[in-house]
């Protein structure tokens, strides 16, 4: 975590206990974009392949997690707090859950995610699947 993120989370939490698990991170290849579908209420929820998690030794998400949402310069903008956690396989995901993603439709969420995920899968070493599960997240922004 950055310095300023840091400060952001400090600032927002004041003199409160302060959650133990929290994370900075940029939502996917159009950050700035996505920063602020989650600050206008527009995008709650989020999904990353599960294999990234285990790829890269990360721990999943879970309930309660706090995360600070960056934009494109590493610049803090939201804090967001993790509702629910669950897995389902790219195929499977609903309308609901695209448009809780901030894309729209269904069909603009797989193009979307199809794109991105075609190019993750790559990085990781592996190929791109529709079967292979998602990890993902509903949360709301409280801050």
């Amino acid at each position: 975590m950055n310095q300023a993120a840091r400060n952001y989370w400090d600032t927002y939490w004041g003199n409160h206990v302060q959650p133990q698990s929290v994370y900075a991170f940029q939502f996917g290849d159009e950050p700035d974009k996505l920063a602020e579908l989650v600050r206008s209420g527009q995008k709650t929820a989020t999904c990353t392949a599960e294999i990234t998690y285990q790829k890269t030794n990360q721990p999943l998400p879970k309930r309660d997690d706090y995360g600070i949402v960056l934009n494109r310069l590493d610049e803090p903008v939201a804090i967001i707090k993790t509702t629910d956690v669950f897995t389902m396989r790219f195929e499977d995901v609903t309308e609901a859950f695209a448009l809780a993603e901030g894309d729209g439709s269904l069909e603009a969420w797989r193009a979307i995610h199809e794109r991105y995920f075609r190019g993750e899968y790559k990085r990781l070493g592996i190929s791109y699947d529709p079967k292979l599960k998602l990890v993902c997240e509903r949360f709301i922004c409280v801050g």
